[in-house]
């Protein structure tokens, strides 16, 4: 179990462990598929081991404790890893459907949105819908499956220093082991908006496709807009659905 470690404090909020009231252990399934005693990518996942996910007494996040490793997660959404091989032939449709409802937000954001920056961009669908409605846009991700025509980069090296418009990470941020420092990150890198969507999990139903390996945090809407404010940004609005959770927040800088 080399790959799994003990979270010792809140990702969010950073209390101690201690004021955490216990979780529910679930079947381990990635994406969706119950798995056995075996090696994914180099990642070992057994059958008999539970997602056992906390919840902060102090903040509320809900968080898997134990969770992979950084070096594991690295592996598990490499360009070749097992999340790649799972996602990238089934979810263009999820994609889009998620990129329409966003560009429609930024198109009637209040200022003028002329470039946008789209962390774990996928596919690159709502990039592919910023060039159709004229928004200067690119993507990072450390996929290679993105659609043609869109600019889509591997890391944060190549958007160091810039600034955008609006910063956008769609179903990113529940699959991250530091929300805060990603939030902080985001904000960092717009001058303006930051576009967060999360899905709208419930813990106590194990038939949610959401309740997945790879989904380290569970965020109630009050819990991710308190850590918008944590990070210094104001909400804007925090649209919800069936199924997700939105929160626009604008930088206060």
């Amino acid at each position: 179990m080399n790959d799994w470690a003990n979270v010792a404090n809140c990702p969010l909020c950073g209390v101690d462990n201690g004021g955490v009231e216990s979780g529910k252990s679930i079947p381990v399934h990635v994406h969706s598929t119950p798995v056995m005693w075996s090696e994914w990518a180099g990642i070992t996942i057994p059958l008999s081991f539970g997602i056992t996910y906390n919840r902060c007494l102090h903040c509320g996040l809900i968080y898997q404790n134990p969770q992979m490793t950084d070096d594991a997660l690295e592996r598990f959404y490499s360009a070749d890893g097992l999340y790649r091989t799972l996602t990238k032939k089934d979810n263009y449709k999820v994609e889009e459907i998620r990129a329409k409802r966003i560009i429609s937000i930024v198109k009637e954001l209040e200022c003028n949105t002329n470039t946008l920056l789209d962390i774990g961009c996928g596919h690159g669908e709502l990039l592919h819908l910023c060039q159709e409605n004229g928004i200067d846009a690119v993507g990072i991700d450390a996929s290679n499956y993105a659609i043609d025509g869109v600019m889509v980069y591997p890391d944060f090296d190549n958007v160091s220093g810039n600034q955008y418009d609006a910063v956008t990470m769609l179903h990113y941020l529940e699959h991250t082991t530091d929300p805060m420092a990603e939030l902080r990150r985001a904000a960092s890198l717009s001058n303006k908006y930051v576009i967060v969507e999360v899905p709208l999990m419930n813990l106590y139903d194990n038939t949610k496709r959401f309740l997945n390996i790879q989904h380290t945090m569970i965020f109630d809407p009050w819990v991710l807009v308190t850590a918008f404010k944590m990070a210094g940004m104001e909400i804007v609005n925090t649209p919800t659905g069936a199924n997700f959770i939105i929160v626009i927040g604008r930088l206060t800088k």
